[in-house]
């Protein structure tokens, strides 16, 4: 089973590929700057069973932010789990 843990910054966990922007990192598996490089170049289509994506995609501009979930959509396998976290205000119009 593979799993990724997208944007782990400190959050190194075991079982993962951990990937962030930042080689400056003292444990992190792959950089990968995922707002200029694609997660296609570095994963087949379909190959990851379970995506962990934690606050991430708010430090994105809304077009990155599509790409990159374009990214984990095309590398999620048809039976796997994309987990997403975001930090933001609640929107409580609804």
């Amino acid at each position: 089973m593979t799993k990724l843990n997208i944007g782990c910054g400190t959050d190194y966990r075991e079982g993962f590929i951990n990937i962030d922007g930042s080689g400056c990192l003292s444990r992190v598996d792959k950089v990968v700057d995922i707002s200029s490089d694609s997660l296609r170049n570095y994963f087949e289509k379909e190959s990851a069973d379970y995506i962990l994506a934690n606050d991430i995609l708010e430090h994105h501009f809304h077009w990155e932010a599509v790409n990159i979930l374009k990214d984990l959509h095309s590398i999620l396998t048809a039976t796997g789990t994309l987990e997403i976290m975001a930090f933001g205000k609640p929107d409580r119009r609804f």
